[in-house]
């Protein structure tokens, strides 16, 4: 790991990294607080304040905001809560792996100012709570191997159940950052009963078996044993879209009675292959699809559904590709809510900063900074460079980054820029390890000169 700063130096200097994060907390305060709300957000808010959770939204989220609303009512509290989470853990994080602390105070504020992240961080909602949560995370671990204490990584416990509860398909992206954070504890403690192998694998094991038995555990006694069963939302989808291709109604028999059965042309008049939404809600008269509340319907429709796609894998993929490449912007046409939220940012234009941010951003939106292919591109480069440099954190942090984004291709319920901020967010951390690992070599090598020489 790259030596990071000294601890010895406390000029001016040595304070520029903590500046640089109070300068950022300033600037998000000044230009978005309270945050912008999205309609998922206004729902968990409303379940926070009720007291009545559902597990439509990950429950843990609107406990937690339960809590802050009532120190700083409305969504102020959340959105404080993330941008220090995020200001906080990106300091940390970048001034463990900068060669000094100008440079760290200025990577700061660059990476955490780029549009892309800064863009999306204001908006309150579950993609920026998991991706403010794992930066967090990344920077106790790193923090851990630093300082070769284990405090950081029991600290980590607490927030990597956050995480885990805070997003349905948040585990794609946890797996890789408990591995670290495995090999981190090991590097302390160095057990002599177990190999590195065999100790990363059981505590990766444990940890995350353990994080997914409580996470149920809390969603079960939030909700108090209450399901909205949101996998229909999904599995829905994919036969509609499946029987569109196809030409034929693919739907379990709960569905489709023949008193009333659906027909191909009912489904072009609801379906949009880049938002899933249209086939539940609508204001023109056709009909929709609602959520059953019958548990044997529910099994009935997972049976189908694992029914369609196995024996029809390939128009499975052409409906998934279709959704997938707008999440990503693979096409020629507007980046799909690249800002976080479906709503219009006009009416958030509270001040002369505001006002000029949410231009400056809308006039980007749809450049290659927005688009996810470009981050998932990346995140596989880094992914092959750093097992060159042999740098375990920077293939893990990769990793996790492009899992999260991948694993969209089967589980995303629309084309939303925000379920990849944190591919984008763990791409630029691990290009920030990367540069850790290179600066001192490339210093070297020019301290000596071309023949190998001190100049």
């Amino acid at each position: 790991m790259a030596k990071a700063f000294s601890y010895k130096t406390q000029s001016l200097t040595y304070y520029l990294p903590i500046l640089a994060v109070i300068i950022g907390i300033a600037i998000t305060i000044a230009i978005y607080y309270p945050g912008i709300m999205t309609f998922d957000a206004a729902v968990q808010l409303e379940q926070a304040r009720s007291g009545l959770y559902t597990d439509n939204h990950p429950p843990i989220m609107a406990w937690l905001w339960s809590i802050l609303d009532k120190l700083i009512p409305g969504s102020g509290g959340l959105f404080l809560f993330h941008i220090l989470l995020f200001w906080v853990g990106w300091g940390i994080f970048i001034s463990l792996y900068s060669p000094n602390r100008p440079t760290a105070a200025l990577m700061i504020l660059l990476l955490g100012l780029f549009p892309s992240v800064f863009g999306l961080l204001p908006t309150v909602s579950k993609d920026i709570s998991l991706g403010t949560t794992l930066v967090f995370i990344c920077s106790l671990i790193a923090l851990a191997d630093k300082l070769n204490k284990a405090l950081p990584l029991v600290i980590s416990l607490l927030f990597f159940f956050y995480a885990s509860s805070v997003r349905h398909n948040s585990s794609s992206a946890i797996i890789p950052l408990i591995i670290w954070a495995a090999v981190i504890l090991h590097k302390i403690t160095a057990p002599r009963v177990l190999k590195r192998n065999s100790f990363v694998i059981l505590v990766t094991l444990a940890a995350f078996l353990g994080l997914q038995g409580m996470t149920r555990l809390t969603n079960h006694l939030l909700t108090k044993g209450k399901s909205s069963f949101l996998v229909q939302h999904v599995f829905l989808f994919d036969l509609v879209g499946i029987s569109l291709i196809r030409g034929e109604v693919r739907l379990p028999s709960y569905l489709n009675r023949p008193d009333n059965p659906w027909t191909i042309q009912d489904f072009e008049k609801i379906f949009n292959p880049a938002v899933s939404d249209t086939i539940f809600q609508g204001s023109d008269p056709p009909r929709r699809f609602s959520y059953s509340q019958n548990k044997m319907e529910i099994e009935e429709l997972r049976r189908y559904w694992i029914g369609a796609v196995t024996s029809d894998l390939s128009a499975y993929l052409t409906h998934r590709w279709n959704l997938f490449k707008y999440l990503i912007g693979f096409t020629q046409g507007r980046v799909c809510n690249p800002l976080g939220t479906a709503i219009s940012y006009d009416p958030l234009n509270k001040n002369w900063l505001n006002k000029h941010e949410v231009t400056f951003l809308k006039d980007i939106s749809n450049s290659i900074i927005f688009r996810g292919w470009f981050y998932l591109s990346i995140a596989f480069f880094l992914l092959l460079y750093s097992l060159l440099l042999k740098s375990g954190e920077a293939f893990l942090i990769s990793l996790s980054g492009w899992l999260h984004g991948s694993f969209y291709f089967i589980v995303s319920p629309s084309c939303h820029f925000r379920y990849l901020w944190w591919t984008v967010l763990s791409t630029m951390l691990a290009a920030v390890v990367i540069g850790g690992h290179i600066y001192p070599k490339v210093k070297d090598f020019r301290s000596r000169g071309p023949r190998g020489r001190e100049t």
